[in-house]
């Protein structure tokens, strides 16, 4: 009788808590991003960040001189840019890899050619990403908000590791909310 109380505790235990299920059954551990972080209670949502600007028109050229780095990164820069904004209403989320789940990130203005290397998530790791979360992509962006999500450890830092939400301020990302994994 006392084994059979037990195991349905542990049943009730996984169906509670979908991450410790899926940690259970799959070899995942309590490192993993899994989806209910992307629904931690008060995260932000791109409706509460609405683009302030609308850019229509032709793209401005990549400007290599905007900053020290982007002459290293001309070809990535100018195809990424050559798209169109799809961030911040008037900005271009550019991004290449640096690795296995690696990617470099820059920010380029449709309507002036600069080009932004935010330093709090010059690059990004999604290493131990639940399978479900990697469905969708590991930065989540509109062309009308102001909100970037961010999926992973951004600049490789474990302290970091989780779901970061950061706000565009027109040349650099402010943090303004994390969840994820217990450090």
């Amino acid at each position: 009788m006392r084994g059979r109380l037990l195991s349905g505790v542990v049943v009730v235990a996984f169906v509670l808590c979908p991450a410790a299920h899926a940690a259970s059954i799959s070899g995942w551990n309590d490192m993993t991003i899994f989806p209910d972080h992307l629904a931690a209670p008060g995260s932000p949502r791109f409706d509460q960040h609405l683009a302030k600007h609308e850019f229509t028109g032709i793209p401005a050229k990549v400007n290599l001189s905007s900053h020290p780095e982007a002459p290293m990164w001309r070809t990535r820069l100018g195809e990424g840019a050559s798209r169109g904004p799809n961030f911040a209403g008037r900005f271009t989320i550019v991004g290449w890899g640096c690795g296995t789940d690696c990617t470099h990130i820059a920010i380029v203005d449709a309507t002036s050619g600069a080009v932004y290397f935010p330093k709090n998530l010059r690059s990004l790791v999604w290493t131990n990403v639940y399978d479900d979360v990697l469905r969708d992509d590991v930065l989540r962006f509109r062309k009308d908000s102001d909100l970037l999500i961010v999926v992973g450890m951004p600049n490789d830092e474990p302290a970091a590791r989780g779901v970061s939400y950061y706000v565009w301020t027109g040349s650099d990302l402010r943090l303004i909310f994390r969840t994820g994994p217990r450090r």
